[in-house]
């Protein structure tokens, strides 16, 4: 990994589609962001727009218009996601299915000048399998598929804190080091972390209980001992609110088709540092930033990753206001931690 100052990028969001996509890359620019994520869903919304509707090639058409927006407002794609639901699945034709999807998506990548792509861990209720020995194979099948693309794709593994099978860093860790492949790595988000060894939206107090303090510490201490610097492709960084908790059926956002963590994802997330804020987020990116020994040392894309309700409104300046109170978090996690 290149010993590169740390520089921020943002992620867009599904939930900025009542928003023009001129308008969500222009707020990043004008705030200072120097990169951006792409998610798939912004292409299909794009797509929508277009003659034929969401098709393979409106698609595609749609990549090539983020790709020149991005360079308009001089912004770095720096990966494209999330490539969903892959790892364990029972089916083989569901398994199918998704490697031919693929072939659109290295597609893509081509078109955005991007070699990343990230894969989130699996939530599917059924259909899959905890089986290690499928999900790694799996996930190898992946990697040697993009690695014959020409510039090879790299694969940017995300455990979710509400993955089905896999939702800890440990497991992505070691799911990693068993698929033993040059281009498949992380996406180390730290809010899964949190979300995951600290927090519970479902309890009254918002935490997994009272050791929710000794575990995170401990969990990022044996990350920073265990974890390859040089296998970490990119950092994404949120915080949550915990007023409105617990989230429990009969709360306002419940629904009974996710889990709590996801529905509190959805809706209530906050920028690191955010007034409202309630996980220890210092402790997690002093884990990551700090130079060793005292954390990873890392040097590389930051990515601000919100989802929140206040995205889903129609005001105009929502997608600037957003892109500020990003920039502004930045600016702490960056003076904080001298980078």
């Amino acid at each position: 990994m290149t010993c590169a100052p740390s520089i921020a990028s943002m992620s867009l969001g599904r939930a900025w589609a009542g928003h023009s996509l001129e308008t969500k890359l222009a707020s990043a620019h004008d705030a200072g962001f120097k990169g951006i994520e792409v998610f798939y869903e912004d292409l299909e919304h794009l797509a929508s727009t277009l003659p034929g509707g969401v098709t393979d090639a409106n698609i595609i058409t749609s990549a090539s218009m983020f790709k020149s927006l991005a360079d308009q407002f001089q912004l770095i794609i720096i990966a494209l996601q999330p490539f969903m639901h892959f790892e364990g699945l029972v089916s083989e034709e569901d398994h199918r299915q998704k490697l031919k999807a693929l072939e659109l998506w290295f597609k893509l990548a081509e078109v955005l000048q991007t070699n990343t792509i990230q894969v989130p861990s699996n939530f599917l209720g059924n259909g899959i399998t905890d089986d290690r020995s499928r999900i790694v194979s799996d996930l190898r099948r992946l990697a040697d598929a993009g690695m014959k693309q020409k510039p090879p794709i790299r694969f940017a593994y995300e455990g979710l804190c509400w993955g089905r099978f896999v939702n800890k860093w440990q497991q992505v860790w070691e799911i990693i080091q068993a698929v033993d492949r040059p281009n498949f790595g992380m996406c180390l988000d730290l809010f899964h972390i949190l979300g995951r060894d600290w927090a519970n939206p479902a309890a009254d107090d918002g935490k997994i209980g009272p050791e929710a303090d000794t575990r995170l510490h401990d969990s990022l201490r044996e990350m920073v001992q265990t974890l390859d610097i040089d296998k970490v492709y990119y950092v994404q960084a949120a915080n949550a609110e915990r007023a409105g908790l617990p989230m429990r059926p009969g709360h306002q956002w419940w629904s009974d088709d996710q889990p709590a963590r996801l529905t509190w994802s959805r809706n209530m997330r906050l920028f690191p540092f955010e007034n409202g804020s309630y996980m220890p987020d210092e402790e997690a990116l002093a884990a990551v930033l700090l130079p060793r020994p005292l954390g990873l040392g890392y040097r590389g894309w930051v990515s601000m990753e919100l989802f929140s309700r206040s995205m889903a409104s129609s005001d105009p300046g929502v997608p600037r206001r957003h892109a500020e109170r990003g920039i502004e978090s930045w600016n702490i996690i960056k003076n904080k931690y001298q980078l």
